[in-house]
């Protein structure tokens, strides 16, 4: 019988343990990143450098630059890396809306048990699509907001509703005109159906004519959504409803006309004790688009009548059906952060 002698190897193997973010866990010095942000979702882009490497500094805080290349980073043609606690300012591209009420989102490198890669400070911030899932109203700013009379349990609000044709010169909204270049067409607007919003700083419903069943109402819209809380209802344009209108006239014998924005005339209900209406008092002497602020309105291309349970579905900020955290997506709201919401 013969006697078989097996040797037993034993391989030590060296654990990689990674101290900086590096290969796909990168950016580049133009701040397009190598892989992480499709990673942590859609939509998203580096805003800037908070700290680390391409940090632009800041004289006012007699906080120095740091260059891209050079220094502590190494030399171009090196391998890219970012050192823990480095931090960048993500927010989202055009076309896409943040889903917790807040621009931006700082994200560190970090790691954790030998990985190291970028992370969010908020896991629920993301980027909602605005055509793909559902897109924030375009809020007008109460700048043609008229509040004409007030009563016990409801207020009369013309309001102006406006087209889209500047969206590629605004700075405080997210449609991507580049996208849909119908947008900035008089065309387009001539023709196309048209979903109205009006947010609230109080619940609606706690009006009407049994303190109870308030709402809003436009003769020239059908009703469709209203939120959990009051505060935010939708309107579909009935057939011939457009936001704009043809002023003609003659001018030197010749008809001249003009395209102008329509004013509609809304009733919204409220509740008859003035302390269950919002932070602040409406009444008829209220500048519109200054510093005061009644219900603003808002406007989307197109019927949307479901976005309103859409925008619950997708924002975590509205899943329970609170939509208060709206006021922090309004075009230039005259309020802060201390005011809360009845």
């Amino acid at each position: 019988m013969s006697n078989f002698h097996f040797l037993t190897i034993i391989c030590s193997i060296d654990t990689v343990t990674q101290e900086t973010c590096t290969g796909t866990e990168s950016y580049n010095e133009d701040l397009t990143d190598n892989g992480f942000l499709q990673r942590l979702g859609q939509g998203l882009e580096i805003v800037l450098v908070a700290s680390g490497r391409g940090y632009l500094g800041d004289e006012d805080k007699g906080k120095p630059a740091v260059p891209y290349y050079g220094g502590e980073y190494g030399e171009e043609g090196e391998e890219i890396f970012h050192n823990q606690e480095d931090t960048v300012r993500l927010g989202c591209k055009l076309g896409y809306q943040n889903s917790v009420a807040k621009p931006f989102m700082g994200t560190k490198c970090l790691c954790t048990d030998g990985v190291c890669q970028w992370t969010m400070n908020n896991p629920d911030f993301s980027c909602i699509s605005n055509d793909d899932q559902v897109s924030i109203p375009v809020w007008t700013g109460g700048v043609f907001n008229f509040v004409k009379s007030t009563f016990s349990k409801y207020l009369v609000l013309k309001t102006r509703v406006s087209n889209l044709r500047r969206v590629d010169e605004w700075t405080y909204d997210q449609i991507d005109h580049v996208a849909h270049p119908e947008y900035l067409t008089q065309d387009f607007w001539d023709t196309t159906d048209s979903t109205l919003f009006v947010f609230c700083p109080f619940d609606v419903t706690l009006g009407g004519m049994n303190e109870g069943d308030g709402k809003i109402a436009f003769s020239e819209w059908y009703s469709s959504e209203q939120s959990a809380d009051g505060k935010l209802w939708s309107f579909l344009s009935r057939e011939g409803t457009k936001v704009n209108r043809q002023k003609c006239e003659a001018i030197d014998n010749v008809l001249t006309c003009t395209t102008k924005s329509n004013y509609f005339k809304g009733y919204i209900d409220w509740s008859p004790d003035s302390s269950q209406r919002g932070p602040i008092e409406i009444h008829t002497g209220m500048t519109a688009g200054g510093t005061d602020y009644s219900c603003e309105t808002g406007i989307l291309p197109g019927h949307h009548p479901d976005a309103i349970a859409k925008m619950q579905q997708f924002f975590p900020i509205f899943a329970n059906g609170d939509f208060s955290e709206m006021v922090n997506y309004l075009r230039n709201p005259p309020f802060d952060d201390t005011f809360t919401l009845n």
